[in-house]
């Protein structure tokens, strides 16, 4: 860890720093900056003498790149700049000014459809000086970035979490099953596991998404039958409409029409399946930013109460 209180920088200093890590070149430092190259290069090589190491490595004609040290320094940047963020928000509050500061989301690439503008638009209204930045992407890249500190926070299941970081529970999601609508099973009012083992799946084939899905199979002692496989989301519902298969799934959708106009239709399974705990995942701290924790309230209250398509449409599920 670096030691803030013996190294003489200043913010400014690691603004200019974190510009030129992030995008591995002075000259878009300093336009992202606003600021002239001399200005930046001058900065990053007196960094470079105060820490007594390089950060950057020089390619001739080819940019920058970070060595260990400018990594550890990047990741430590990030926090540090969030955690001044986050005091001047909080001194801002105490003379009546509104919440300040910058949240770096990121969502399930499956939820983000629906999640991500719902609940960054529902917070920024709330909070119009706060800027959100949201990302998707699949849960192992997510939880890296924020491992990493480039994301303060994840909206996601709680699939294979590491204990450094915080589980923060806000509904839980049964799992069904998505059928095209001449299906034989489509008729049924819901589906076993057992009725669909020997039927060709089409499979969401995400990290951990996947080893969720196929536990649920394993849990039964049984194996499924996985005849396609797709990153995307609307490739697997546009095959499952197409007839190739099903396809099991656990966030309620509003919309059961592909982009090239088929139907699929959903089936609740059987009861007492293991359901996602779909939550806001976040690094482990004795004192979390205060505008992750007002982000973790607003999504309680935005899906508990403040979606109703997605509350019928759980209700719908387990009913």
């Amino acid at each position: 860890m670096i030691d803030h209180n013996a190294v003489p920088f200043s913010l400014r200093q690691i603004r200019y720093f974190l510009a030129t890590a992030e995008t591995l070149s002075i000259t878009e430092a300093a336009h992202r900056l606003h600021i002239s190259q001399p200005s930046v290069s001058t900065t990053i090589s007196a960094l470079e003498e105060m820490f007594g190491t390089q950060l950057f490595i020089r390619h001739h004609a080819q940019g920058m790149s970070l060595t260990p040290a400018g990594r550890l320094l990047a990741s430590e940047a990030r926090a540090l700049l969030k955690q001044s963020e986050e005091l001047n928000a909080t001194l801002k509050e105490f003379s009546n000014t509104s919440s300040t500061g910058t949240l770096e989301v990121g969502f399930l690439v499956t939820l983000a459809p629906m999640l991500m503008p719902t609940l960054t638009k529902g917070f920024t209204d709330r909070f119009p000086n706060v800027r959100v930045t949201p990302t998707e992407g699949n849960h192992a890249f997510l939880l890296d970035s924020l491992r990493t500190g480039l994301l303060d926070c994840v909206v996601t299941y709680d699939f294979s979490l590491l204990p450094e970081l915080n589980f923060h529970s806000i509904i839980e999601l049964p799992p069904f099953v998505l059928l095209p609508p001449e299906h034989r099973l489509a008729k049924n009012a819901s589906v076993t596991l057992v009725e669909l083992a020997d039927e060709p799946m089409v499979q969401l084939d995400l990290p951990l998404s996947r080893e969720y899905f196929n536990s649920l199979f394993v849990r039964a002692g049984l194996q499924p039958s996985v005849a396609y496989r797709s990153a995307f989301a609307d490739v697997v519902h546009a095959m499952v409409a197409a007839g190739f298969g099903y396809t099991l799934w656990n966030f309620p959708l509003h919309n059961m029409m592909t982009a090239s106009g088929n139907r699929f239709i959903s089936r609740p399974l059987e009861p007492g399946l293991l359901p996602a705990r779909l939550g806001l995942v976040s690094l482990e701290s004795d004192r979390p930013r205060k505008v992750v924790r007002t982000f973790h309230d607003h999504c309680i209250a935005t899906l508990t109460d403040g979606i109703p398509d997605l509350v019928a449409a759980i209700g719908l599920l387990t009913n």
